[in-house]
């Protein structure tokens, strides 16, 4: 298990491309090509994973099925887990039939009980790394209702997250790069899609 330390800064399109400018001249380098994401999200039937993450309750955590549609045709339980002690991810390769089961049936969790997916979000996300720390760059960010289509909202910023697995350089890019703001898809998305507040 490894702690990393994540920042995220959402800001509009046009300070993105002003604080893009202001990274290459530091020399920012691309390390993978762009890909789609996509993250289906589970929560109990309290949202209780969604509240804890409003409420900045810790340890909380959260469950996602995620894939690449445009990439692989492989798909990933994984569990983002925020403790006192930091930040960790577990990833778990799974079956396509293993996944239809979890959409199915849920996802049992000591913490929430069982939980059902309720919101996809789908985005566009270009991989980075300056100064031995690495930054993401989402864009195109699009919040779904799981069970109804037809009912989506699009986010109008965008979103840089740097990540590290220790202090090292990171407070040289936070500097770089600006003001930070605390970021979840998943709270946004369902802030969006439910009007959702606590």
């Amino acid at each position: 298990m490894t702690f990393r330390l994540e920042q995220k800064i959402s800001m509009t399109k046009l300070n993105s491309f002003l604080l893009f400018k202001k990274l290459n001249n530091n020399g920012l380098k691309e390390i993978y090509k762009k890909r789609i994401i996509k993250s289906i999200y589970f929560d109990n039937i309290n949202l209780s994973m969604f509240i804890d993450s409003e409420e900045g309750i810790r340890p909380r955590y959260k469950i996602r099925i995620r894939e690449y549609p445009n990439f692989s045709n492989e798909y990933f339980l994984e569990k983002k887990i925020s403790s006192e002690e930091g930040r960790f991810k577990t990833t778990d390769k799974i079956t396509l039939s293993k996944k239809n089961q979890f959409e199915k049936n849920g996802y049992f969790s000591k913490k929430y009980g069982v939980c059902k997916p309720n919101i996809i979000v789908i985005y566009q996300r270009s991989y980075y790394t300056l100064k031995n720390v690495r930054i993401t760059f989402d864009e195109n960010i699009k919040y779904q209702d799981y069970k109804h289509n037809n009912n989506f909202f699009r986010e109008k910023n965008n979103v840089f997250e740097i990540k590290a697995d220790s202090n090292g350089n990171i407070e040289e890019i936070e500097n770089l790069i600006g003001s930070k703001n605390r970021f979840s898809k998943y709270s946004r998305g369902i802030i969006f899609l439910f009007n959702q507040t606590i």
